[in-house]
């Protein structure tokens, strides 16, 4: 299991204010309601599995083609995300450089 990015940016900024105690109890409703919620989808997925496949059981081809579909749309997508900020590099520098610089502070002593 890969730990959740925001989970963990939330904990660090706690460290960092110094608020431990309510950043536990707000990580743990959060990892019990995103827990919750992939339960329920999972459940989700196997009761509707075996509707869909009763009704789609003479497409036999239909799950590679939406696999196929779907590798090709995730592979745009990426291909447009990492092109965007090359070809168009003006569009977000300002709000980047804030980002950066508070995840990132300079150190007031070295300057």
């Amino acid at each position: 299991l890969t730990p959740c990015p925001v989970a963990l940016t939330g904990l660090i900024a706690a460290f960092a204010v110094g608020k431990v105690a309510p950043a536990l109890a707000g990580l743990t409703v959060f990892s019990l309601g995103l827990g919750s919620v992939l339960f329920v989808l999972g459940i989700l997925m196997i009761k509707g599995t075996s509707r869909i496949q009763d009704k789609w059981m003479r497409f036999k081809e239909a799950p590679v083609l939406i696999a196929k579909f779907s590798t090709i749309l995730v592979l745009l997508l990426g291909v447009y995300l990492v092109s965007k900020p090359l070809f168009f590099p003006e569009g977000d520098s300002a709000e980047t450089e804030e980002v950066i610089n508070l995840l990132l502070p300079q150190s007031k002593a070295g300057h």
